[in-house]
């Protein structure tokens, strides 16, 4: 990895020394709360050292893979691939694996966007509605939302939320979160009793799909 550099900023407001990564000119900013604190920032830049080299890391990660979508793109949505195409004809439409889009480049992705988000809720919705039918439960309703904490949620009233970028995940990511949301109709809890059935519902191992979301999440 590149030599990472610092830089220091004094800051009246500042209690205590804190580093923020600075990724687009690959440099750490060390706040301070006045000059003379200088030795102690370095030391504590120093110390946390590998911790800086993970968010550098990660930040590369998510660059590599986040998808792009722009015409001539492959991208995958809810387990299908698909290569992206401008076209002349009003609308987003799909055949024979090419997925046309109409509209100049400001409005391109934000098309690709609302189309994927359409089949990523009828896919969930079906294979929710399996799913709960195996512990005979019934869902209030499926949602389609932009989430930035989370991935999903299950209501006390039965209500499941998604979140819209999970149309680009891996199918087996994308079933393992329908899976623990309808897990939750039974048990709203993280408990051993919740992963059983987790496992039960799921024809992977959960893990392989957390992981998956650990690192590539960011990137959808």
């Amino acid at each position: 990895m590149t030599k990472i550099n610092h830089i220091f900023r004094i800051s009246d407001r500042a209690r205590n020394i804190s580093l923020r990564p600075d990724f687009e000119n690959n440099q750490v900013i060390i706040t301070l709360p006045n000059f003379r604190a200088e030795k102690k920032g370095l030391e504590f830049f120093h110390k946390k050292e590998s911790w800086i080299s993970r968010q550098f890391k990660n930040y590369q990660t998510k660059i590599k893979h986040k998808i792009k979508i722009e015409p001539d793109e492959k991208i995958t949505i809810c387990g299908v691939e698909y290569i992206l195409k401008s076209h002349k004809k009003a609308g987003v439409f799909a055949e024979c694996g090419i997925l046309f889009v109409s509209g100049n480049e400001l409005v391109f992705e934000n098309r690709v966007r609302r189309f994927a988000k359409k089949l990523l809720e009828k896919y969930v919705k079906k294979e929710a509605k399996i799913l709960a039918k195996k512990l005979e439960k019934k869902i209030s309703e499926v949602k389609i939302k932009s989430l930035k904490s989370r991935w999903g949620s299950c209501s006390s009233n039965a209500i499941l939320v998604f979140a819209e970028q999970l149309a680009f995940a891996p199918k087996h990511v994308i079933d393992y979160l329908i899976a623990h949301e309808v897990a939750h109709l039974e048990e709203m809890n993280h408990s051993a009793s919740f992963w059983n059935l987790v496992g039960k519902l799921y024809y992977d191992n959960p893990e392989t799909a957390k992981s998956w979301l650990k690192v590539y999440g960011k990137t959808l």
